[in-house]
């Protein structure tokens, strides 16, 4: 899917830099690595102080790399809008902690691992995909649980009471831990 086109973005990026502050909107992945590296990296004269995120996941693998980031630089404030799903959640978390924030009506979502084969796959590639999705699912889990406090098998204890999926508030988010306020949006962004 890609992200999506912002008022202003000529280019449809779905991401923009407006003084400090960074917008994404869209799918987690190396648009967003290499846009969020580009303004927060090591060296830069004039460093983003904020992002802005409204996305419905994407490639987990990805989503470390920006963990990774944003746990070297010592997070960075966040406001989520919109959704904040999948793969932008332990985004949301590795955020700079006590300036984690959504709006009143972001909705949540974090679910159990899952692929697609495009082609006959065999036993063997079955196992090992299995081996990489409950790596990746644990990941994710000690990501949440190191951020929020919440411990790492709570996390996966409570996606499957909710059939693999599991939808929540800005307000539930909050009582996990996963952001440190509810704000409205604003003209400054955060």
């Amino acid at each position: 899917m890609g992200p999506r086109r912002l008022h202003g973005d000529e280019d449809g990026s779905g991401y923009k830099r407006v003084g400090s502050v960074l917008y994404f909107t869209g799918d987690v992945g190396n648009e967003l690595h290499v846009f969020l590296a580009s303004n927060l990296g090591p060296g830069l004269a004039k460093p983003a102080t904020r992002l802005v995120l409204n996305s419905p996941g994407g490639d987990e693998y990805c989503c470390y790399s920006i963990v990774d980031l944003l746990e070297g630089i010592g997070g960075i404030p966040i406001l989520s809008t919109g959704y904040c799903m999948s793969a932008a959640v332990p985004i949301v978390a590795a955020g700079e902690k006590g300036k984690r924030f959504a709006t009143p009506r972001t909705r949540f979502m974090i679910h159990a691992g899952w692929t697609q084969y495009e082609r006959p796959v065999d036993r063997k590639f079955m196992e090992c995909e299995k081996d990489e999705m409950d790596y990746l699912e644990d990941l994710y889990a000690q990501i949440l649980a190191k951020h929020t406090g919440y411990k790492t098998a709570k996390w996966w204890r409570d996606v499957g009471e909710r059939d693999s999926r599991w939808y929540f508030s800005a307000e539930e988010a909050l009582k996990m831990g996963l952001i440190d306020g509810i704000q409205e949006f604003n003209r400054h962004g955060v």
